[in-house]
């Protein structure tokens, strides 16, 4: 019963609250640039090395033109020096290529995108396996 009394009450007081409030408290508002996926190209490579892989990252862009500021990070610790390039459409492709590997053997490596500016963001990483014979 007591529980069935304190239901009524948390009802009664959210249907007193305006909805235009709730929806404002949900509402999120679209960020001005957000990261879509990134892939690796190949994600998988089995020769001779070093093996050439490109990683492509699609930035979304919600009002465009914007200049963006990034770098890429990979596995091995290493980052590139900052890149910058003026998006000028809605969608925008950004490209890292890393020649990998030597000695015979397996490595499994990433790459990730992190935007420093508009917005300071990283994509999730793009795994590929170099198979070095």
């Amino acid at each position: 019963m007591r529980h069935a009394r304190s239901a009524a009450i948390v009802s009664a007081l959210l249907l007193s609250i305006p909805l235009s409030v709730m929806a404002r408290s949900h509402a999120k508002a679209a960020e001005p640039v957000a990261v879509a996926g990134v892939v690796a190209v190949p994600d998988h490579y089995a020769g001779d090395c070093p093996a050439a892989l490109e990683f492509t990252a699609t930035v979304r862009i919600a009002k465009p033109p914007v200049t963006l500021e990034y770098v890429w990070e990979r596995s091995n610790g290493s980052r590139t020096q900052v890149r910058r390039i003026q998006a000028r459409s809605g969608t925008q492709k950004i490209t890292d290529e890393w020649a990998i590997g030597g000695a015979p053997g397996t490595l499994k490596v990433w790459e990730k995108l992190t935007l420093l500016s508009p917005l300071n963001l990283s994509s999730g990483v793009a795994k590929a396996t170099v198979e070095c014979r």
